[in-house]
């Protein structure tokens, strides 16, 4: 067995096969590897798995993101092109759509289905905007087997929300944030490329009160697993795609998980650059 780590987003696990590998690919969001022991962190994160996985794995110290924002940067990683090219710069546009022949783009699933795996796919691949649309999960484009089944979206562990819009609702957030209560207001930029956006929170996590393989990750785990045995089975190399939810917030959990507190310290500089578009942020 051999193991690619490359920060951010990314783990590989390839099981050799008779004759092609066998991968899984895991994709996971908004994770910083800053807080790792594997990179030279051992102050803040506790990721026992993720150490062992680094220790045999070949680790990539200098694998960057090419957008910090999770839609155009899997649009990039996922078809090798630049967020420029793809020309998604938000989560709610997708690169087959660019005017430089994205709808005729070969993706990295794609690939593979053509290459003599089953390609499967499940959770937050490319993006999610909790709708079922074929260009959000890149369903239409063939680049899933069939062999695979519907594309499968688990529900979100979603928290309480303290969200605060102003009325009405950005066509943009629409579906996305929930207004609790209704007629809540928040100061609206007034200036720059955001003009007339509502600017808006949400709690940072909450506790669910149901087992700890309930949640949306493990569900997305389960299939994925219950996909790659029925591949093994077939004696069918396979490329599995997980795409987990977290460490994104609201860090949902159960009654059961045990939590460690470290003292992490803050930036010295605090304040965003001026003008900085609200999807960086």
């Amino acid at each position: 067995m051999r193991h690619v780590c490359v920060p951010g987003f990314a783990m590989f696990s390839v099981v050799h096969a008779a004759s092609k590998p066998n991968v899984m690919y895991i994709i996971a969001d908004d994770l910083n590897p800053s807080a790792f022991p594997s990179y030279g962190q051992p102050d803040y994160g506790i990721t026992p798995n993720l150490d062992k996985l680094a220790s045999e794995a070949v680790t990539f110290m200098q694998a960057h993101s090419q957008v910090a924002i999770c839609g155009p940067s899997r649009n990039s990683f996922l078809t090798g092109m630049r967020p420029d090219k793809a020309e998604t710069y938000t989560f709610q546009t997708s690169f087959r759509n660019s005017s430089m022949g994205g709808s005729l783009w070969l993706t990295l699933p794609q690939w593979m289905a053509q290459n003599g795996y089953r390609s499967c796919g499940a959770g937050k691949t490319f993006h999610d905007d909790e709708t079922y649309q074929p260009n959000v999960y890149d369903m239409a484009s063939g680049g899933w087997s069939l062999e695979c089944g519907p594309y499968y979206v688990s529900e979100h562990d979603n928290c309480p929300s303290t969200a605060r819009m102003h009325a009405p609702l950005p066509d943009w957030a629409a579906g996305l944030v929930i207004v609790d209560p209704p007629d809540a207001t928040v100061p609206i930029v007034t200036a720059g490329p955001n003009s007339g956006m509502a600017t808006y929170d949400t709690v940072a996590g909450c506790v669910i009160d149901q087992a700890e393989d309930n949640f949306e990750d493990s569900r997305v785990v389960k299939h994925i697993l219950k996909l790659a045995a029925a591949a093994m089975s077939d004696g069918v190399p396979f490329f599995m795609v997980a795409g987990l939810r977290r460490p994104h917030t609201p860090w949902a959990i159960s009654p059961s998980t045990k939590l460690v507190a470290k003292q992490v310290p803050l930036a010295t500089n605090q304040k965003a650059p001026i003008n900085m578009p609200i999807m960086v942020g």
